[in-house]
């Protein structure tokens, strides 16, 4: 399950737009690792974000949108944190 999980995680941060069949294969290896998750855990341990990928929403963003890498706020919110801290200090 967890080699499933870091493939799903090469997919997502992957930097380059994704071909159609590039979606159906991320698609196809969230569905495996989704099946084995819940198996494991059970519903309640299903989070906001494993919905996302298990429910097909991130495969619909992906479709409509391309790749959401483009759209991270990683660099924002470390410069949010140096303000923070700043402010704080």
């Amino acid at each position: 399950m967890i080699a499933k999980y870091l493939q799903v995680m090469q997919f997502a941060f992957w930097h380059e737009d994704f071909t159609d069949d590039n979606i159906d294969e991320f698609q196809d290896l969230i569905d495996e690792w989704f099946y084995e998750y819940v198996h494991l855990v059970c519903l309640p341990g299903v989070t906001y974000y494993i919905h996302l990928m298990g429910d097909r929403h991130l495969y619909f963003y992906i479709i409509k949108y391309g790749n959401l890498y483009r759209y991270q706020q990683q660099g924002w919110e470390m410069k949010n944190s140096i303000i923070a801290l700043f402010i704080i200090r």
